[in-house]
């Protein structure tokens, strides 16, 4: 079993670290900040923005100094599937994402590479306006870990986050039997009533990398995915 899919499977819900940055070194610097606190139920995230501007190396060097913390690669593949994948899994990510608005023949081809490589896909739901049709297909071509994604351009103009998507993980989650991811402005106060609803991936960016105080956003995450409903 890969090692994103293990960790959410015996440990879950966990919370994934979006390093939405532009350079490796503020990651690497962020990643430093929370080292104390990684415990069994942190993921880290190369996110798009940092993987744009770095390249693969940016998974190669959280890698080096994460140990076996999963690193997810939000890659947001939208074509050439099987090259994407085994590219980010040499660079030691432990899942790859893939654009939820590609077309079945892309999703399939990226979950045969993910098989062939050892890793995970996570299929974004990013701008997916009806996201219960589209799990629904994706579950038939065998995607098991899904994200309800709303995005930053979103969040700013419209004011939505994902917090807003409650009912709906609760929806998903009684129909699929599928680990579904959350991400989109959240912060600590806001992650427990999804977690009650059945997420099992919080994705939390801009609350750790822009506070002054990334360790402690960290440690009070954590503690609120370990409340008890």
């Amino acid at each position: 079993m890969s090692r994103l899919l293990n960790l959410v499977l015996n440990k879950g819900p966990v919370l994934q670290v979006a390093l939405d940055l532009t350079s490796i070194e503020d990651a690497l610097r962020i990643t430093s900040l929370i080292q104390t606190n990684i415990s069994e139920r942190i993921v880290l995230e190369a996110g798009t923005p940092l993987i744009k501007s770095e390249g693969k190396r940016a998974v190669s060097l959280l890698r080096a100094i994460s140990g076996d913390v999963p690193i997810v690669a939000d890659t947001k593949i939208a074509d050439a599937a099987g090259i994407e994948v085994g590219l980010f899994a040499s660079s030691g990510a432990s899942a790859v994402t893939v654009l939820g608005l590609a077309a079945d023949e892309v999703v399939v081809e990226a979950l045969e590479k993910a098989q062939e490589h050892g890793v995970d896909i996570v299929v974004d739901l990013l701008h997916v306006l009806d996201p219960v049709d589209r799990i629904e297909k994706l579950v038939s071509l065998g995607a098991k870990i899904i994200e309800l994604h709303v995005g930053i351009d979103v969040q700013r103009r419209l004011g939505k986050t994902a917090a807003e998507l409650t009912n709906l993980v609760r929806k998903i989650k009684k129909k699929h039997d599928i680990i579904i991811g959350v991400a989109g402005g959240l912060r600590p106060g806001r992650v427990r009533q999804l977690v009650d609803a059945g997420a099992d991936i919080v994705v939390v960016g801009g609350a750790i990398v822009k506070s002054e105080h990334p360790a402690k956003v960290v440690e009070d995450l954590i503690h609120e995915l370990e409340m008890k409903a």
